[in-house]
């Protein structure tokens, strides 16, 4: 059973971690992770902590990730845990002024904390067929 507490953290969470990487903040973007979740990204060895994850999302920031798009297919809750599956377009702009936009699939695993906040967990993310 999914609770209502859960389900808002996580869209909150997906809002805001698209509207800090439209701004270019990647320590904002980080905020959303627990302090040592683990993003698997494609093409880059495993990520864990929120410093190297804040690293990682800067990086894409400085190659030109100009909006980063989430759209949640489904949520779900037991417990502890928590994950969300959806479809993500990344649009980048680079500074030779060329847009690349890539499509892909997410998974992005939910963890209540000691203090009964919800945070990200896990991440990998996909690209291809995405929405």
């Amino acid at each position: 059973m999914t609770t209502s507490g859960a389900i808002e953290t996580i869209v909150a969470h997906r809002q805001a971690f698209a509207d800090a990487m439209r701004r270019g903040d990647s320590a904002a973007a980080s905020s959303v992770y627990a302090a040592n979740a683990h993003l698997l990204a494609p093409s880059a060895g495993p990520m864990v902590g929120r410093e190297e994850i804040r690293s990682f999302w800067q990086a894409g920031i400085d190659a030109g990730v100009a909006e980063v798009s989430l759209t949640a297919a489904g949520i779900e809750q037991n417990d502890g845990l928590a994950y969300e599956t959806g479809a993500y377009v990344f649009r980048v702009e680079a500074n030779d002024a060329s847009r690349v936009v890539e499509r892909g699939h997410y998974v992005q695993v939910y963890q209540r904390q000691p203090d009964g906040s919800w945070q990200r967990a896990v991440e990998i993310f996909s690209p291809g067929g995405g929405e």
